[in-house]
């Protein structure tokens, strides 16, 4: 299987005139793991029906901001820069599915308090900074999307089966800018956000 390129970072001067883009902040999973998780999509697609996810744009959502003043980017790329956070690891090790939107997702049986400490700690710097407060307060359920318009929807003595667990480690975060093209959604990464360096 040929390894999908991860879009290239652009930077923020080179934003469209438009007064709003559609962003959210995000893990990309790295080169190593992006083959299981495709090919979870592609046997979910196959064994339930639906869409599976296409490679380039598998991801797992830390805040979907969505329509935000494009000249205001550069402002949220510097308020996110001051988030610190540890390099931590994901273990994927379990598959969901949701009725009301029809989808079939891959997810972490124990969240890694880093995770849901980061999510938290971005929530809070962009709150504070007045670039962004958060209405929806559902609890953060990290999640990649396999499939979408699942024909059938799984039980979960269904979804389980089978699947082997995916070691994902995590470094670094990326605020993304979503667009559609022929093929659906595709993501531009506007900046990279790395984990503190490890001590000594």
């Amino acid at each position: 299987m040929k390894k999908p390129s991860k879009p290239k970072p652009s930077s923020s001067s080179n934003a469209s005139a438009e007064a709003a883009a559609r962003l959210f902040f995000a893990l990309w999973p790295p080169a190593g793991v992006i083959p299981a998780l495709a090919d979870a999509a592609v046997r979910g697609a196959e064994r339930y029906g639906g869409k599976p996810t296409r490679p380039e744009t598998l991801h797992l959502t830390l805040l979907f901001l969505g329509h935000f003043p494009v000249d205001r980017i550069p402002q949220l790329i510097a308020a996110a820069r001051t988030v610190d956070f540890p390099a931590f690891a994901l273990c994927i090790d379990r598959l969901g599915a949701w009725s009301h939107n029809r989808l079939l997702w891959a997810g972490c049986s124990t969240v890694p308090p880093a995770l849901v400490q980061l999510v938290a700690a971005l929530s809070r710097v962009l709150n504070e900074t007045a670039l962004f407060a958060q209405e929806d307060k559902r609890d953060f359920v990290p999640h990649l999307t396999l499939v979408r318009k699942l024909a059938q929807v799984p039980e979960f003595a269904a979804q389980s089966a089978d699947w082997q667990p995916i070691d994902w480690p995590v470094t670094t975060f990326a605020l993304l800018r979503s667009r559609r093209d022929a093929n659906g959604a595709c993501y531009e990464t506007l900046a990279h956000f790395a984990a503190r360096p490890a001590t000594r």
